[in-house]
């Protein structure tokens, strides 16, 4: 889905958070979002997935102006557009893999069998026992787990906020390929919020946002 963004600004308690950012994010790309702490890169992303309301400027989503959505519509869009991902995981730690990936499906139950095992296979996890409690999985497993979970359903956007900020390299390099395979064979918009260098050349667009706005 094609996302346009014109002269957004957030101001916070007086601060400007974001000053006039203004992109165009194409369906099938990758694209990065880079900054110093501080710079509202987070503030960003949540304003694109519609979690925070901007000061000023504009969004829409395939034409379609989103910052102004009535609660029904906006709820589509959580449920059918909008993946988040984020550095902390978001999973629920007691339950089962499978819990959490079947949460909020709607999927019939042999359906809803076969794509989680697709989900799973697709982010490097096709052996994992889906009874296991995801408490027992490693930093770099939940993470995997956290994008399969996105998997599952009809997203088309998909929001990462630092996802392999907590990760080492092998699970960083894993987590991130994962995302270029999302955006690039899955033919969805993967914007992603990070302080890694290493893969400013694979990004399809990438934004530098100044400190404090």
């Amino acid at each position: 889905m094609e996302i346009s963004i014109s002269h957004i600004t957030v101001a916070l308690e007086q601060k400007t958070i974001i000053n006039d950012f203004t992109g165009r994010f194409q369906t099938g790309q990758l694209i990065g979002i880079k900054g110093p702490s501080g710079a509202g890169k987070t503030t960003l992303l949540n304003t694109i997935g519609l979690l925070q309301t901007p000061t000023s400027g504009s969004i829409t989503i395939d034409g379609e102006p989103v910052l102004n959505l009535h609660e029904r519509r906006k709820r589509y869009f959580y449920r059918n557009i909008f993946g988040f991902v984020f550095q902390d995981f978001k999973l629920l730690d007691d339950a089962s893999i499978k819990k959490n990936l079947a949460i909020g499906t709607r999927f019939t139950k042999p359906h809803q069998a076969l794509t989680i095992r697709q989900a799973l296979t697709a982010v490097g996890l096709p052996g994992v026992d889906q009874k296991m409690k995801v408490a027992k999985l490693s930093g770099g497993e939940k993470q995997r787990l956290a994008l399969a979970r996105i998997m599952v359903k009809p997203t088309q956007i998909i929001l990462a906020d630092e996802p392999t900020g907590s990760l080492d390299s092998v699970n960083s390099d894993a987590v991130f390929n994962i995302l270029d395979q999302i955006a690039h064979h899955d033919n969805k918009t993967v914007i992603v919020v990070t302080h890694a260098n290493a893969y400013d050349n694979a990004f399809d667009q990438l934004y530098h946002l100044p400190a404090e706005g």
